[in-house]
């Protein structure tokens, strides 16, 4: 059984890992809903990305949320946010009566991670992201 419990961890990791999964199991998580290129739940493909230069998510964090994982899936080999790629801008579009202030930090060349570092009561909101890569070829 313990064997079996170790397979499902690994399994977990590794699509962490791969961005299949959106979800940060290590603390309490927000609730992610893409608006473009895809409607929904579920990020988009890296084929549904490529041809678009932008992904758009709308992120709900609760009081007691500290962070969620965007998956943009566009591919970013050198997305490490120093040389600003991709760029990423958002506004609250609802806010509780504690704010905060969301901190990005990019974690793969698909993700970008949202912290939010603060579990206050009242410190509710939902975010607007703006994910944008370059027009132009990335390397």
């Amino acid at each position: 059984m313990k064997l079996r419990s170790t397979s499902i961890k690994v399994l977990l990791l590794v699509a962490l890992c791969l961005g299949i999964c959106s979800t940060n199991l290590s603390a309490a998580t927000c609730t992610v809903t893409y608006v473009w290129p895809v409607a929904g739940g579920t990020a988009p493909t890296a084929a549904q990305a490529r041809p678009h230069n932008s992904v758009v998510v709308d992120i709900a964090f609760l009081a007691a949320d500290t962070s969620c994982v965007i998956t943009h899936n566009m591919q970013l080999p050198n997305a490490t946010g120093a040389n600003g790629i991709p760029k990423i801008s958002h506004f609250f579009t609802a806010a509780g009566a504690v704010s905060f202030t969301p901190f990005f930090a990019f974690t793969s060349a698909t993700t970008i991670t949202v912290d939010k570092n603060l579990t206050t009561a009242n410190s509710t909101g939902t975010l607007r992201v703006v994910i944008e890569r370059p027009a132009g070829a990335v390397k």
